[in-house]
């Protein structure tokens, strides 16, 4: 046993050796690791700071920049001449502001993407998606891009038009300057310099062709974490300083280079080798008057400490007392073992409070990886996504629960992200089910970027809002109805009574002519007074019929042709009508009724023909043709005309109120007509087709469903 306890000794003696050689290895490494640091910390405070001054000014320079075009876009007559499309307005505005320094390429664009105002340029075009998307969203920033090895500043703004409580997006408004080094600082010291990014750089200055082949080496990695300042210690000569702008995809579009001289690795080189040696020499003494201590001293107490470890290790939620008889740093490492036991134990009881809480709450929580992978869930997520088994959900992307896109994932990694009301469809069902409430926050964990989402189900409130919704809609439209009824009865009653009141004298006249007609047989004259007697009786009869027939709100079957025909005839106290324009009809006999309101369909019928006579005031040709006929499912009623025709650009938008495409001079009504056409017809469950080109008329064709 003497003999195995000396050997034990040696082979500490031996290890304290080896472990004291190492240490004061580590130290003389330590030391000149943290030499070498605090010279690095030295240049790096000093090239942080011009950075930084950098950063102030180009900050400036951009807030500069993004005020101008804010003012610019928030000027309420320029919002105003986009909404109404008044070139001339906008190209006034815009022209006041060309003398401006900021201002030296501005453009608008509507809210797909067609230039209104400005030159196209190439540049704009590659950017002008992005811009778009991100300004319905309101999350409009300035950028910087690159071309022809010219820098250049994009500052744009959303214009939005304010109707009533609503906010209308009506297009982008983008201003473009060309970056001076002056203008962010890089001209003010000739060891900074501005310029394009590319791969490989390069530039013109000789200074940086010396260190290009370095930087184009390190620039790659700084890139993909898309850092924007860095510094790097490209040898022991030189250090740079480097200021990256993006463009709006997150590339590299520009680069400011601070070139630093190292002069202060001279005392470094020279100094480090002396403190070396003293280090070294000093390190042996303590070696060699310490290693008798060590070995009694140390080792018996370390000895009683590992048992008591090795009984907590096996056990780390039970709270092992381990008495402290000792001092220094032994003591030290006791009461850190003895608080980290503690601390187990807490933690195993947090977690188990943690748990419960989540377990029953009704809000889904989900922690994931930085891809959005499940790791752990709640039963209130798996209730809202309609899962039995956590098999079916743990592991699984949140992509396969959720859609959201990718700029909406890539914002979640940099802040918190809130939906407040996101339709989701539930795995195996087509149509969406579910209203929920989604946040999702990213969280900085000891094992790398992990991801928590929240989901609150709100499909009971949504559905119950919907439905007062759809009461209220009911409730308007019930009383709209009951108020045009009143109306036009109002209004069929007079008609009535103008009739009857002209019908009296109309006879008077009519027998007082047949009478002098018999006195005088062979006069004209009489003749004339006798026909147009007739024909006034006609119309009197016709216009008699059709405000019967409109007074009717209840729907009934309804003879199209006979519609046309009665409609048509009203049209021809329509002068214009009547001397200049050339009606053709063919109207397919016995075609099937039509079930709706006839004051619906006259007044429908009676809008696509006034239009039609509108768009040939200044033809030269005026024909309207008017057609019926029957598909499978379908009566068809075309009206053609031989007119100016319509742009092919205004075909997605002349259906909507208040849109024309007439001339502002021409325009005699308010843009409701097609409006109405498409309401009455969609309100019966049929549609409504044109075709048209400029120049070469337009033809409109109703299509609705019959008996």
């Amino acid at each position: 046993m003497k003999k195995k306890k000396r050997g034990l000794q040696k082979q500490i003696l031996v290890l304290y050796f080896l472990f004291t050689f190492s240490l004061v290895f580590i130290l003389i490494f330590s030391v000149w690791q943290l030499t070498k640091l605090g010279i690095s910390e030295f240049e790096y405070e000093r090239i942080s700071r011009l950075l930084t001054n950098l950063k102030t000014l180009q900050r400036d320079y951009t807030n500069k920049l993004n005020n101008f075009t804010s003012e610019i876009a928030n000027n309420p007559a320029l919002v105003a001449s986009v909404e109404s499309q008044d070139f001339e307005s906008i190209q006034s505005i815009l022209n006041s502001y060309d003398d401006h320094s900021l201002a030296s390429y501005m453009a608008i664009f509507d809210a797909k993407g067609t230039i209104l105002y400005g030159e196209q340029w190439e540049l704009v075009e590659s950017f002008l998606p992005e811009m778009l998307s991100l300004a319905k969203q309101n999350t409009t920033q300035g950028f910087s891009a690159s071309f022809s090895n010219k820098i250049f500043y994009f500052s744009y703004t959303p214009l939005y038009s304010e109707n009533d409580q609503e906010k209308t997006f009506l297009g982008l408004f983008i201003n473009v300057n060309q970056i001076s080094p002056s203008e962010i600082g890089a001209a003010q010291d000739p060891h900074i310099f501005l310029l394009p990014f590319s791969v490989p750089l390069n530039p013109e200055q000789e200074i940086l062709k010396k260190i290009t082949l370095e930087l184009d080496k390190k620039l790659p990695s700084i890139i993909k974490t898309k850092s924007r300042e860095s510094v790097l210690r490209l040898n022991v000569e030189t250090a740079v300083g480097l200021l990256i702008n993006y463009n709006i995809f997150h590339e590299p579009a520009s680069l400011t280079v601070y070139i630093y001289d190292r002069e202060f690795n001279k005392f470094y080189r020279q100094g480090i080798v002396f403190f070396f040696l003293i280090l070294a020499a000093s390190s042996l003494v303590i070696v060699s008057f310490l290693s008798n201590w060590f070995s009694k001293k140390i080792m018996q107490p370390i000895k009683q400490v590992s048992e008591k470890m090795q009984r907590i290790e096996k056990n780390p939620l039970a709270i092992e007392h381990i008495e402290d008889k000792y001092g220094g740093e032994l003591s030290n490492m006791i009461s850190a073992f003895s608080s980290m036991n503690r601390s187990l134990a807490e933690y195993n009881k947090s977690l188990i409070e943690y748990k419960v809480l989540t377990d029953n709450i009704d809000i889904g929580v989900l922690w994931m990886d930085s891809k959005m992978n499940i790791l752990i869930c709640n039963p209130s997520a798996m209730g809202i996504f309609e899962l039995i088994s956590l098999d079916e959900i743990i592991g699984k992307n949140l992509s396969e629960f959720i859609h959201l896109d990718e700029d909406l994932l890539s914002k979640a990694h940099e802040d918190s992200v809130t939906i407040p009301q996101l339709e989701i469809s539930l795995p195996g069902k087509k149509k969406f089910v579910k209203f929920v409430i989604l946040n999702i926050k990213a969280v900085d964990d000891t094992v790398g970027l992990r991801m928590v989402a929240t989901i609150t189900d709100i499909t009971q409130k949504i559905n119950e809002k919907r439905a007062r919704e759809t009461l209220e809609k009911a409730r308007e439209a019930l009383e709209m109805e009951v108020i045009k009824s009143n109306k036009f009865s109002e209004i069929g009653r007079r008609v009535e009574g103008v009739v009857h009141n002209m019908n009296s004298p109309l006879n008077s006249i009519l027998g007082y002519a047949q009478l002098v007609k018999k006195e005088y047989p062979n006069n004209d004259d009489v003749d004339k007074i006798i026909e147009a007697a007739k024909n006034i009786s006609q119309s009197i009869k016709t216009l008699l019929r059709k405000v019967q027939q409109d007074n009717i709100s209840m729907m009934r079957p309804i003879d199209i042709n006979q519609l046309i025909e009665q409609e048509l005839e009203l049209l021809k106290h329509n002068l214009f009508f009547k001397h200049y324009v050339v009606l053709e009809k063919s109207l397919l006999k016995e075609l099937p009724t039509v079930k709706a309101v006839y004051s619906d369909i006259s007044q429908s019928f009676t809008n696509l023909v006034n239009n039609a006579i509108e768009a040939m005031q200044d033809s030269k040709e005026r024909n309207i043709w008017v057609r019926t006929y029957q598909t499978s499912y379908f009566i068809a009623i075309e009206v053609r005309d031989s007119g100016e025709g319509i742009e092919e650009r205004y075909h997605s938008t002349i259906f909507e109120p208040y849109f024309t495409s007439k001339k502002e001079k021409e325009q005699g009504g308010f843009g409701l007509g097609l409006a109405i056409c498409k309401n009455v017809v969609d309100r019966y469950g049929g549609y409504i087709t044109v075709r048209s080109e400029s120049g070469k008329g337009s033809t409109f064709t109703v299509f609705l469903p019959y008996e």
